[in-house]
Formats: structure tokens, sequence, C-alpha cells
């Protein structure tokens, strides 16, 4: 009896030893974790969740059993056929479906959507410069994935914001990489010879201007070589009154010509605005505009041009598979410089924050996370921004213009500006990029 309480005693001698040694590690990984926490918080989350918002979806409302036509309010245009969706499964699926797309053709679109804009060929990376980019889903009444049957293609003729060559890829998340599907297809193109008389660029004044940011198409042959127009209100209302205005439902929005002034119409239930407005840019893009202007004056080039969402350029593709697709090109080097970067904030080290840099005409987003920072490039001869998303969901910002002050050839220590603002939804982001 004396030797089996030995025995029990020893084992549960072990035990505690064993339990206590099991607690130190749990605690040890517990301690690690904690030390690497942000760090890794940051690069899995995305940038919806950081901002807490993203670039919705339009929800269309078509049925199985006819032709369908629609029309965004971009003016894309999307031909969908009779009987053209099935189950994931292969299963046929007749009857209403939610059809959901939107239209990516911005630096804050980019942003907001995590779209990947580096081509991974034959492990070599790509930087994309982009002329617009689709996103189209569809699901059954009973929120269903549902896909296109074998055979059945849609049409989309798409608004594109550049002209010029661009191929057409699509997103393949299971590579997490694009598939090149071939090159895109212009079927409205821009005269090749004009006599037009181009709108000499104006500067927004940030203090006392008004800015309104339209989302609609501007066909105006004087803006026609001009790219991140805004457009600023010329009128005598204030703007509390202005804001009045643009804070109730509009059902419709359109620009026209009163002579040489620009009127915005404001369609809404119950009342018919007429607001003067008038094309201007912001400092850096002003810069660019007058340059553009000096040399097209008497040498307009439609083949390079960069036309943006205000005289949009229609490319036609006929796709056999939903998803996310891209008109893109490769940037071109034009001299881009390696640099070793650090950004600091109130003079302290960043690390833990998400970086996208925009560069050219806002067609070209990189987005660097910490472990590629060492590969930090910048284009001396373009623009290039700096937009910081942090863990906290506020953002961080460098100017063109500041961004330029800052470079060396080797080494740069980028000092970054906190928004003090929110930033909360995908339009504000655009206006805030527009003004850096």
């Amino acid at each position: 009896m004396q030797k089996l309480t030995s025995i029990l005693l020893s084992i549960l001698l072990i035990i505690s030893l064993l339990s206590c040694n099991t607690d130190k590690n749990s605690n040890e990984n517990t301690e690690n974790t904690d030390e690497n926490t942000s760090v890794l918080n940051i690069e899995k989350m995305s940038t919806q969740d950081l901002l807490n918002f993203e670039l919705d979806f339009t929800h269309y409302a078509i049925s199985t059993s006819e032709n369908e036509e629609i029309i965004t309010e971009r003016g894309t245009i999307i031909n969908i056929p009779e009987g053209a969706f099935v189950y994931e499964n292969g299963n046929e699926y007749s009857g209403d479906v939610d059809l959901r797309f939107r239209e990516i053709v911005s630096a804050a679109d980019i942003i907001t959507t995590d779209v990947e804009m580096v081509y991974d060929s034959a492990g070599n990376n790509y930087i994309f410069q982009t002329a617009g980019m689709f996103e189209i889903e569809a699901y059954s009444t009973a929120n269903k994935p549902l896909k296109l049957k074998q055979g059945k293609e849609i049409n989309v003729t798409f608004n594109s914001i550049n002209y010029g060559s661009y191929g057409f890829y699509k997103y393949n998340k299971e590579e997490e990489n694009w598939n090149y599907n071939s090159s895109s297809t212009i079927i409205e193109k821009l005269p090749e010879n004009t006599s037009t008389t181009y709108l000499k660029p104006e500067k927004v004044d940030p203090v006392n201007d008004y800015v309104i940011r339209l989302d609609i198409p501007v066909n105006f042959s004087e803006l026609r070589i001009y790219s991140n127009l805004l457009w600023v209100y010329d009128g005598d209302k204030t703007n509390n009154e202005v804001d009045n205005i643009l804070s109730q439902k509009v059902t419709n929005s359109y620009l026209e010509k009163d002579g040489s002034k620009y009127i915005l119409f404001l369609k809404t239930a119950n009342e018919l605005y007429k607001l003067p407005v008038k094309p201007a840019f912001s400092e850096n893009n002003y810069n660019i505009a007058i340059e553009k202007f000096n040399n097209t004056t008497n040498n307009f080039q439609p083949n390079n041009q960069i036309l943006s969402n205000n005289n949009p350029v229609k490319r036609k593709k006929s796709i056999s598979m939903l998803g996310l697709y891209n008109f893109d090109r490769f940037k071109k080097n034009n001299g881009a410089i390696n640099v070793m970067a650090s950004f600091n904030l109130n003079g302290k080290h960043l690390k833990d924050f998400t970086l996208f840099q925009i560069a050219g005409y806002d067609d070209v987003v990189i987005k660097y996370e910490v472990k590629n920072r060492s590969e930090f490039y910048y284009f001396p001869t373009e623009s290039n921004k700096l937009i910081g998303i942090m863990p906290d969901g506020k953002v961080v910002y460098l100017t063109a213009e500041a961004f330029k002050e800052q470079t060396t050839t080797k080494t740069s220590n980028f000092e970054l500006i906190e928004k003090k603002d929110q930033i909360n939804n995908n339009e504000e982001l655009d206006n805030f990029i527009a003004l850096l």
C-alpha cells in the first residue's frame, strides 16, 4: 500500500511539472504573438476593413426569360442573352437574377477595392497602367451565386478612361494573378485631326472655391485633352446653399453649355436646379494641364491621349465568365528611380500601415506593404502622390509637390501628413486624391 501511494505521488508530481511547462510555453507564445500583432494584422486586413467602406456594386434586376440590356450611370452598356445563367454546379437556373456590376475607374476605386495592379509574368513583375476595370457577379433570388452557362456570353461596351492600345485581362483568384485575355477593341474613336480650340486651364483656389464632384461623362471638345478635371461652383449662392442642394436625392444630373458658360442640371423629386460651374485643376494637375495645353494647341495627338471620365472611349468585349476584368497595359519605365524609402509621421518612423503610390494621371496605383517597401520606385517626370492607411483607418498623405521636394536619388525620408477629417466614402477619397 505504501508502495502504491508512492507511485501515485510520483505520477501527480510529473503531471504537475508538465502542466507548469505547458503554461510557460503558452505564455511565451502569447508574448511573442503580442510583439508582432500590429504587423501581422495590418498585412492581413484589407483596405476595406481599414477604411470601413468600399466601392459598392450596383444591383440590376433582370430575368433569364429574355435578352436584357443595361446602361450604367457612366454609360457602359451590358447585353445579357436569354437563359445565360446556371448554378455553380452546372444545374439550370431560370427566373429573376440579381446582376451586380461595378466600374473601377479612379485611384480611389482601385484603393477601396484592393485590386492588385501588378502582373506576374514568368516571375517578372510589371506595373499596370489602367484604362478602367469592371467586376460583374450574378445571384439567384435565394442569393446563391450563379455563373454563365457554357456557350453563353455577355457583351460589355465599357466607357474607358484612357485612349490608346490596352490589353484585356481577367483576374484569377486561385493564382492571385491576372490572365491575359486579348487586346481590347475600341468602337468609337476620336477624330484623327481636329481644329478644336482647347480651353486654357484654371487653378482651383482651395480656400475660396467650392469643388463639386461629377460622375457623369462630359463631352465638350474644348476639354477633350484634359484629365483629372474638377468642377467649381461659379454662381452667387453661398456654400451652405449649394450644400443643401447637393444633399438632396438627385434623380438625374447632366451638364450643358449656355454660350461659354457650363450649367450643371440637378433633378430632384420636386425641383430642377441649375448651377453654373467651371472646370479647374488642383495645383499639381494644373501644371500638367497647362503643359498639355501649350503642347497640343497646334499639335493634337489623340493616340497618346489620357481621357478620364470626362471624355470616355468605348471598348467592347465579350466575356464567357463572370469576375473582375481590366483594360491595362504595362507601365513604361520612363526613367523610374529606385530609392531606399522610409516614412515618418510627426518625426516618428512609420511601419504598420498600408501605402499607396499614385502616379502618372492617377491611372497607376502601386500598393506597398511592409515587406516590399525596399522596392520603392518613383517616376521623376510624372506626378507622384502618396496615400497611407493606418491600422485605425486614419489617412496619411503626401502631395505631389511635397513628394518632389522630399525626393533624392538614393534615399528618401518621406514626412507624411495626417488628414484631420475622416474620409467616410469612396467619393470623398476620390475628391481628396484629386486635390493632392
